[in-house]
């Protein structure tokens, strides 16, 4: 068992994900919590898409080669490069993306994996709910920030982290 991703072209992760559980894998997309106000001026907590168009499956590699073959024109597997095999992404790297996403709700998409976030230190968060998140520092509109990657796929910078809640690796 294995985590890919899949890339869902405009609107179709819903479609994804249920194709996915049809062939017996198990997803997950990320979520975040959004305060919304609505035309009344009611406030209203939804949840959205953190990474809109991005489905991650968790199954064995035949699983994902028929997925990847039945996707047609609801998106394409996330490739290694050079090659049309499926990228697996190491657990390791899964688990602190989740904490990650699931305990920041001032989290910011990056985009593709972009080297150019990688310059820095790699560091250790030590207190809060993102104790344990292992990353690089970065400064995003001057806020310095912990950026967590997988490989190939995306990379999502927390919100604001003090720097005392910071140790090298």
């Amino acid at each position: 068992m294995n985590w890919y991703a899949v890339k869902a072209y405009f609107n179709f992760a819903d479609r994804v994900e249920q194709l996915a559980r049809s062939e017996g894998a198990d997803t997950y997309r990320a979520t975040t919590s959004r305060v919304v106000v609505d035309a009344n001026g009611a406030h209203h907590t939804r949840s959205l898409p953190a990474l809109p168009g991005i489905v991650f499956i968790y199954c064995p590699e035949p699983t994902i080669k028929s997925i990847g073959a039945n996707l047609k024109s609801l998106g394409s597997l996330v490739t290694n490069p050079g090659c049309q095999f499926p990228a697996r992404i190491p657990d390791e790297e899964m688990t602190l993306f989740r904490l990650v996403v699931e305990n920041d709700p001032n989290l910011q998409l990056i985009g593709n994996d972009d080297p150019r976030w990688h310059v820095g230190q790699a560091v250790r968060v030590t207190t809060g709910p993102l104790a344990g998140a292992v990353g690089h520092v970065c400064r995003i509109k001057g806020n310095r920030r912990l950026v967590i990657t997988i490989s190939g796929v995306c990379a999502v910078a927390t919100g604001f982290i003090p720097p005392r809640f910071l140790e090298p690796v």
